[in-house]
C-alpha cells in the first residue's frame, strides 16, 4: 500500500514538472530607443508648432544630454505644441515599448508652470497626405520643479498597432490645467531634450 502511494506521488510530481516545462509565452521586452536628441538644427527643423504660434529654436545652453535641445517660446494659445513624424526606424521598438519619455526644462519662476504633457498620434497613410486620429495619452506633473522634469507618458495599445506601410505624426502638447480642467496659456520659454521610448 505504501509503495502504491509513493508511486502515485511520484507520478504527480512528474506531471507537475511536465506542465512547468511548457513553452512560456513570449512578451516583448521594452528597450530604450532614442527618438530625438536635438543635437542639430536640422533635427529641430523637423518639428512644427501645430498651428499654436509657438516659436521653436535650436539651443545649446540649456541641455539635458549631448550638445543641443529645442527651445520653445509659447505663442499665447491655451496649449503649446511641437509635432513631428515618427521615424520609420523606430516602428519596431515602438510596438514593444510602454512609455514615451519627454525631458522638460522649466526655468525658475515659470508662471504658469506646465503641469500636463499630452502625446497625440495621427495616421498619415502610406503617402503622408491623409490624416486619421489614432489616440492620445496624458502625463500629469504633480509637483513641477525648476530644472529638468522627466515626463513618462504611457503608450496605449491603439498607439502601438502600427502599419509598417503608413506614416505617423506625433503631437506633444504642454499646458497648465486647473482642477476644473481650465487651461491657462503658457507665458515663459521652456526646453525639451532627450525624447525616447522604452
Amino acid at each position: 500500500m505504501k509503495r502504491m502511494i509513493c508511486v502515485a506521488l511520484l507520478l504527480s510530481l512528474v506531471a507537475v514538472g511536465m506542465v512547468g516545462c511548457g513553452k512560456k509565452s513570449e512578451t516583448p521586452t521594452p528597450v530604450r530607443t532614442d527618438l530625438w536628441g536635438f543635437e542639430t538644427e536640422a533635427e529641430v527643423a523637423a518639428f512644427d508648432n501645430d498651428n499654436t504660434d509657438a516659436v521653436l529654436a535650436y539651443d545649446q545652453v540649456t541641455v539635458f544630454k549631448g550638445i543641443g535641445s529645442i527651445k520653445i517660446t509659447p505663442g499665447g494659445k491655451p496649449e503649446t505644441k511641437i509635432a513631428a513624424k515618427l521615424p520609420v526606424s523606430a516602428y519596431d521598438p515602438w510596438k514593444k515599448s510602454k512609455v514615451f519619455v519627454v525631458n522638460l526644462y522649466m526655468e525658475e519662476g515659470m508662471d504658469p508652470a506646465i503641469n500636463t504633457v499630452f502625446l497625440g498620434m495621427a495616421d498619415l497613410g502610406p503617402d503622408g497626405d491623409s490624416w486619421d486620429w489614432v489616440s492620445g495619452s496624458f502625463y500629469k506633473i504633480n509637483s513641477p520643479v525648476t530644472g529638468w522634469n522627466k515626463c513618462p507618458i504611457g503608450l496605449l495599445p491603439s498607439m502601438k498597432n502600427l502599419d509598417s506601410t503608413h506614416q505617423y505624426k506625433l503631437y506633444i502638447g504642454f499646458y497648465n490645467e486647473d482642477e476644473m480642467k481650465i487651461t491657462t496659456a503658457l507665458a515663459n520659454v521652456f526646453f525639451v531634450d532627450a525624447i525616447y521610448i522604452e
